[in-house]
C-alpha cells in the first residue's frame, strides 16, 4: 500500500490517503481519520478471496481511525472479522441509508452501537475536518462517497455501477 498527498508541494496541504486493501481507504486530515470500506484481515467468500499485497506488520499495528464509512453490505467492504478486531465498539460508522435495515442490523449484532445513516444526495458533516456526501446507486444497496475537506474532495465510487446516473 502507498500513501499519497493532494498531489500538490503545498504546505497546506493536510488530506492524506492510504489504500489499505481491496477497497479499504484511510483518508487523513489534519489529525482525523475516516477509513472506508476496511476489509484488512483474512478471506473473504468462502476463502475464495484475499486481499495481495497483504498488510506488513507495521501497517496492521498503525490501524487507527476516527470515523468508518461502509459503502454497501459485500463481504469484501464489510468484513465483520476486521471490524471487530481493529475498531472500537462506539466509533461511529456512517452507511447509506437504504431500503433495508440489514447492514444497521448487522452492525448492532457485532455489538457496533454508533451507526449514522446518510440519505442519498446528502451531505453531512462529520467533525471539522470532514464531511461525507452520499449517492447511492441502482435498486441494490451499493453506494459512493465524496468526502470533503476544507481544499479537497475524495470520490471513492468503489463497485457503483455509475454508468448513466446523475450524481
Amino acid at each position: 500500500s502507498s500513501c499519497y498527498d493532494c498531489g500538490y508541494n503545498d504546505n497546506n496541504c493536510k488530506m492524506k490517503f492510504k489504500i489499505l486493501s481491496h477497497a479499504g481507504i484511510s483518508i487523513t486530515e489534519k489529525n482525523k481519520t475516516l477509513i472506508i470500506d476496511p476489509w484488512l484481515i483474512g478471506s473473504c467468500y468462502w476463502r475464495s478471496w484475499w486481499n495481495f499485497p497483504e498488510l506488513t506488520n507495521e501497517e496492521y499495528d498503525s490501524i487507527s481511525a476516527d470515523y468508518l464509512y461502509l459503502t454497501h453490505l459485500h463481504w469484501d467492504h464489510f468484513h465483520s472479522a476486521s471490524l471487530k478486531l481493529f475498531f472500537d465498539k462506539n466509533i461511529p460508522i456512517y452507511v447509506p441509508k437504504v431500503q433495508t435495515k440489514r447492514m444497521v442490523e448487522d452492525l448492532k449484532y457485532l455489538g457496533f452501537n454508533n451507526v449514522i445513516e446518510i440519505p442519498h444526495n446528502k451531505k453531512i458533516k462529520i467533525c471539522d475536518e470532514f464531511s461525507l456526501h452520499s449517492f447511492q446507486f441502482g435498486p441494490g444497496v451499493d453506494s459512493g462517497i465524496m468526502v470533503s475537506t476544507e481544499q479537497y474532495n475524495l470520490f471513492d465510487a468503489n463497485d457503483c455501477k455509475i454508468g448513466r446516473a446523475h450524481v
